[in-house]
């Protein structure tokens, strides 16, 4: 399914490519641009999604009629590569670089921002940064939490995200009882996103080998 998806999306970009460049229309062909590589990132083609997307970003800030949506969504586009390549000083830098554009574009209180700050999130994480971490996740939950409602999928990845950020400060016996409520959450929906509850049940089996430790336990 994946490589069909792949290939619908490089044969749908390419058309829509050539009618732009038809209609002479530059935008277009980077809107066209962008899907592309966010179809590829998806699809595991990730360095080829990123970079199409980081030189959309380029061609979108010099045009003389620079788009801010467009560049932000290049660039989040690149975000989501680098995120899933794990490439997390890469993702604090480009989140540090942008962060003012969104601010601009959107404000403080819009889930683009939100979105962003999950990424900062990931990256202080990844650094060991667990109070900046924190502070951050809360914020992000607050804005999905207030313009989504608690059972968004964006809200619900925060709990996971928040067990995460416990377990790797050796709280696993916090963790272990936030995952199983959202496990129970998901349970009770019916629009469940398989792949993420496949994550959260990978979590607590993860969170529950560590509480059976006791050397870990100790320590929490």
């Amino acid at each position: 399914g994946i490589v069909r998806n792949e290939q619908a999306a490089r044969t749908s970009a390419a058309i829509a490519i050539a009618m732009a460049r038809n209609l002479k229309d530059a935008k277009l062909v980077l809107n066209a641009q962008i899907a592309l590589g966010r179809a590829l990132v998806q699809s595991r083609a990730i360095d080829e999604g990123r970079e199409l997307c980081k030189a959309a970003a380029q061609t979108a800030s010099i045009a003389a009629d620079a788009d801010v949506l467009q560049i932000i969504d290049a660039n989040t586009c690149v975000v989501e590569a680098l995120a899933d390549q794990a490439r997390w000083a890469d993702v604090g830098t480009l989140v540090a670089e942008k962060k003012a554009l969104i601010r601009e574009a959107f404000g403080d209180d819009h889930p683009t921002m939100a979105a962003w700050l999950i990424f900062e999130y990931s990256a202080a994480l990844n650094a060991a940064n667990y109070g900046k971490a924190r502070a951050l996740l809360m914020r992000a939950r607050a804005i999905f939490t207030r313009v989504y409602g608690e059972d968004y999928i964006r809200t619900l990845q925060t709990l996971q995200f928040e067990a995460n950020c416990d377990y790797w400060e050796n709280k696993s016996a916090v963790a272990a009882p936030t995952l199983r409520a959202l496990i129970k959450k998901l349970e009770q929906s019916h629009n469940t996103d398989v792949l993420f509850a496949a994550r959260v049940h990978s979590d607590l089996a993860l969170v529950e080998h560590e509480l059976k430790d006791p050397k870990k336990e100790a320590k929490i």
